[in-house]
């Protein structure tokens, strides 16, 4: 089997009975090259998966249930609900492993 690291998703579309989802890097200048801390990281297209409608439904139960066990084993903290379950806007942040910094 094929491993493959992502940084993140870059957006989901879906098609009648299929779900696409495109994953990103993050590509750019790294701290060790730049002395300040504005740091030029994009998110770079990696690749996509297709997959069925009801496979994705499942896969969101799977994530749903692993998410909530980091949490109670304080793995996580707590999530940021959703806009639509919140009322405002969530936080666009990313933060990936590779770089020193958040993106937002």
């Amino acid at each position: 089997m094929e491993m493959r690291f992502v940084d993140g998703v870059l957006d989901i579309a879906v098609t009648g009975p299929i779900v696409r989802i495109e994953f990103f890097l993050l590509k750019g200048s790294t701290a060790r090259d730049h002395e300040d801390e504005n740091l030029d990281v994009q998110r770079v297209p990696s690749f996509s998966i297709a997959m069925p409608l009801d496979a994705f439904a499942n896969s969101v139960s799977i994530f749903e249930n692993v998410r909530k066990k980091l949490v109670e084993n304080r793995v996580l903290g707590q999530v940021p609900l959703a806009d639509d379950q919140r009322g405002s806007p969530a936080p666009k942040t990313i933060h990936s492993p590779n770089f020193g910094q958040k993106i937002s």
